[in-house]
């Protein structure tokens, strides 16, 4: 997967530490609160020394972009063994329990999915690479899918976007608390099933239906 190397970008445990703290401010306030005066009191260093490791506010909401898309990659594993319908079961609970674990990249796709041409993660060449091989891998799944006559020929970008959304949405409206944490009831579980359905609903075959359920098939 492609990541940071420019060296001018700085490194070290203090520039993770500005990246952590940025995600959870914008898990809590959103994009629009995200303020670099918090960030650096959070940290513990002066609000100066935050441009020894970025350009500015801009340049840390794109790199905790980029890491967005690095882990969500990382949820859509190379693994493509067993019918096709259970490699995306497992593909969406790993989505749906990484979202739920991680507000603050929510807020980032919320904000990115409200633009013309989702994704544009700041128009990031690394975010927009990582996207690109979410869906290679998803072409190559659907592809085998159709081989075996399991799936149907589906938009990619259409079905990628159907689960980002279902598990978006559904995480969004149960709600979260101050801290950024899902609100005590909020079921992960249900979330993921609910979201394999749709997802299954939409690209099965004819006559996969009755035995594609995915309570049965995400166990």
């Amino acid at each position: 997967m492609p990541t940071r190397s420019d060296p001018e970008r700085g490194s070290g445990a203090t520039r993770e530490k500005i990246l952590d703290v940025a995600e959870q401010l914008i898990a809590r306030h959103g994009m629009e609160g995200f303020q670099l005066k918090e960030v650096a009191a959070r940290v513990g260093i002066r609000p100066p020394s935050i441009f020894a490791h970025f350009s500015g506010r801009d340049a840390i909401a794109e790199e905790v972009s980029d890491r967005l898309m690095e882990r969500i990659a990382e949820q859509f594993d190379d693994d493509h063994s067993g019918r096709p319908s259970e490699v995306l079961c497992r593909w969406i609970r790993n989505v749906v329990r990484y979202l739920a674990e991680n507000p603050a990249h929510i807020r980032l796709l919320l904000r990115d999915m409200g633009q013309v041409g989702f994704p544009q993660i700041h128009e990031c060449p690394d975010s927009l690479e990582l996207f690109d091989q979410i869906r290679t891998e998803f072409e190559a799944l659907v592809k085998r899918g159709e081989s075996e006559g399991e799936f149907r020929s589906v938009r990619i970008p259409a079905l990628i976007a159907q689960i980002l959304g279902a598990c978006i949405s559904n995480l969004v409206w149960g709600g979260w608390d101050d801290e950024g944490n899902p609100i005590p009831g909020v079921s992960v579980s249900v979330i993921e099933r609910e979201t394999q359905e749709l997802a299954l609903g939409f690209v099965l075959a004819a006559g996969y239906e009755a035995d594609g359920r995915a309570d049965t098939l995400a166990s």
